[in-house]
């Protein structure tokens, strides 16, 4: 007799189950040394999940290339939220990037006040099995406040570049 192949043990009842998939709106974002970090929390409508990513390095003898691992990086991701006037997420981010760039004094700032942690933490529908991310050296590098538009009535949405200097596994 042949062995089929069922999808009989995916998010299957009765406790026999197992592989409960991932929600992808089942994260929060917490960033830590950014006054006002609890409005970005609470705004949030997207975060990308990590992205991992090893530059290899090509070692060419005669006819054959072979690859070693070379410099690791880690891509810039897009944190969008909506705004609101009455918990103002714009001021939050804005005073966040003049940490980086000061418009007024046309000056970057140091690495050491405007380079901030975080971590993203992605969990069941239940609340439980909880898997954590620390996100090391982020800091807002490109900010889009929105727009505005007589065409639809929507939220506004802020847009964020954060650079991230290194992903890791917190359990």
């Amino acid at each position: 007799m042949v062995d089929t192949l069922h999808a009989n043990h995916i998010a299957a009842g009765g406790g026999a189950g197992g592989f409960e998939p991932q929600r992808t709106n089942h994260f929060l974002l917490r960033i830590s040394g950014v006054d006002g970090a609890e409005l970005i929390e609470q705004t949030l409508q997207s975060f990308p999940f990590p992205k991992f990513a090893v530059t290899p390095i090509e070692i060419k003898w005669r006819n054959s290339t072979r690859k070693v691992a070379g410099e690791a990086s880690f891509d810039a991701v897009q944190l969008v939220m909506f705004d609101s006037f009455d918990k103002n997420v714009a001021d939050a981010i804005y005073d966040w990037f003049v940490q980086v760039y000061d418009p007024d004094t046309e000056m970057n700032g140091l690495a050491k006040d405007y380079k901030k942690d975080g971590t993203l933490v992605l969990f069941a529908p239940d609340g439980s099995n909880e898997r954590k991310w620390k996100l090391i050296g982020m800091w807002p590098s490109n900010v889009e406040m929105g727009e505005g538009s007589y065409d639809n009535v929507d939220k506004v949405m802020i847009t964020v570049t954060l650079q991230i200097d290194k992903v890791v596994r917190d359990n």
